[in-house]
């Protein structure tokens, strides 16, 4: 975990960009695990309705 003040990321947009990175990767892992673990979706419809 990346903990740095709003200052420290204002002076070194490197520092936000690798923060951003870090939590956007979190939420994409957690994202494909609970996809993965999600039952098939089913159609209930029709396509020309």
């Amino acid at each position: 975990m990346i903990n740095c003040s709003p200052e420290q990321y204002a002076i070194d947009p490197e520092t936000l960009r690798k923060a951003f990175t870090h939590v956007s990767d979190g939420v994409m892992n957690k994202l494909v695990d609970d996809l993965k673990q999600s039952p098939a979706p089913t159609f209930k419809g029709c396509l020309g309705c």
